[in-house]
């Protein structure tokens, strides 16, 4: 066999049993392996590339995603139940928040100072000086200690009622002034009856519905009409054995 036949049968031999190195000999490019994460980003069907900003840390965020997870720092942003938020700080020992939540709870003294559950309510809220012990209430306000700063009280029982400051004589009772919260659709019955001292202006708060005061005994009721149904509270100056009443006031809610 001539010496060229025999070189070139040991040169196809040899590529016979190293096909990588023959790759790499005739074809550089060829012999590369191909991975795109080398040479680019991954993309997404729709073309954009996909990019990792993941710098080894959890930062918690989710920009509008279904799970809602955010940055938890600590807070709750009232959107679960309306309930508010509790910012996490304390003054002087005392717990402070920032947003408003709603309280469920009943007074246990009325007066001075109004105290339902074991908190002090303080504010400018219209309903306050007419609330009795026993009544259940829903408040609207912000904790501030041992004390709820009211922004909206809501009166859940009873559902049928009038307040009454003055004489015990014009409901046809004995004894000197008193502040009563009469019951029942005629007022015949008592809710609560405390004494009050040292008034001299009587005083009625009562809910005017359909041409007739809910919940105010005949002997009480009020001559005056009131221009729209509602809640509204009445002054008094006292006339023989009866008291004369004139408008002083809406107050808020309806009579449901």
């Amino acid at each position: 066999m001539p010496r060229w036949m025999r070189t070139l049968f040991a040169v196809l031999l040899l590529a016979r049993l190293l096909p990588g190195w023959a790759l790499a000999v005739g074809d550089p490019a060829a012999a590369a392996p191909a991975f795109a994460g080398d040479a680019a980003p991954l993309a997404d069907a729709s073309g954009p590339a996909l990019h990792d900003d993941d710098d080894g840390g959890d930062d918690g965020g989710d920009d509008g995603g279904d799970r809602g997870g955010g940055h938890d720092d600590g807070s709750d942003d009232g959107h679960e139940g309306g309930s508010g938020s509790d910012d996490g700080h304390e003054d002087d020992g005392h717990e402070t928040y920032d947003r408003q939540y709603s309280f469920y709870g009943q007074v246990r003294w009325s007066g001075e100072r109004t105290i339902v559950g074991s908190r002090e309510l303080v504010g400018d809220d219209p309903w306050l000086p007419y609330l009795a012990p026993g009544m259940r209430l829903e408040v609207k306000g912000e904790v501030q200690g041992g004390r709820i700063r009211v922004s909206r009280i809501e009166i859940k029982y009873p559902t049928v009622w009038a307040y009454y400051l003055g004489p015990a004589q014009v409901i046809g009772l004995e004894g000197g002034w008193i502040r009563a919260w009469l019951s029942g659709s005629a007022g015949r019955d008592l809710f609560k009856l405390l004494p009050a001292a040292g008034e001299t202006t009587p005083l009625l708060v009562a809910c005017y519905e359909r041409g007739s005061w809910r919940s105010v005994p005949l002997g009480l009721r009020p001559d005056a009409r009131p221009p729209e149904d509602g809640w509204w509270r009445l002054t008094g100056s006292l006339s023989g054995s009866g008291v004369a009443w004139t408008l002083a006031g809406r107050l808020p809610g309806d009579c449901n």
